[in-house]
C-alpha cells in the first residue's frame, strides 16, 4: 500500500478571539497606559455577564494570552485591603 499525498495544510491554527480578553484590552491603550481596581471594579468596567471569581480565573489562566495577542500584562495581586488587579500596557512609544 502507497500513499499519495493530496495536498499540505501551511496555515498554522490560530485560537478563536476570545471577548473576554478583547475587553479587557479596551480598557487600556496609549493615551490609558495603566488601569487598577479590585475584581469587582473590572468587572463593572467590562459590562459583561460574567461572575467576578470566573472572570478573575479566566485572566489568571489566560494572562500569557492576554500579554502576547493584546500586549496588555495582568497582575493579580492580594493586600491588606483586598485583592487587586492591575492591567498594564505594554507597548513601547516610538518617539
Amino acid at each position: 500500500m502507497v500513499w499519495l499525498l493530496d495536498h499540505a495544510e501551511n496555515e498554522l491554527w490560530k485560537q478563536p478571539p476570545d471577548p473576554v480578553l478583547e475587553a479587557v484590552a479596551k480598557i487600556v491603550s496609549d493615551e490609558n497606559r495603566e488601569w487598577e481596581g479590585s475584581p469587582t471594579e473590572l468587572a463593572e468596567a467590562l459590562r459583561l455577564d460574567m461572575a467576578v471569581n470566573r472572570l478573575t480565573k479566566h485572566l489568571n489562566v489566560n494572562a500569557s494570552r492576554l500579554l502576547e495577542e493584546h500586549q496588555v500584562k495582568y497582575e493579580n495581586k492580594t493586600k491588606h485591603a483586598g485583592r487587586r488587579i492591575r492591567l498594564t500596557y505594554m507597548v513601547e512609544v516610538i518617539k
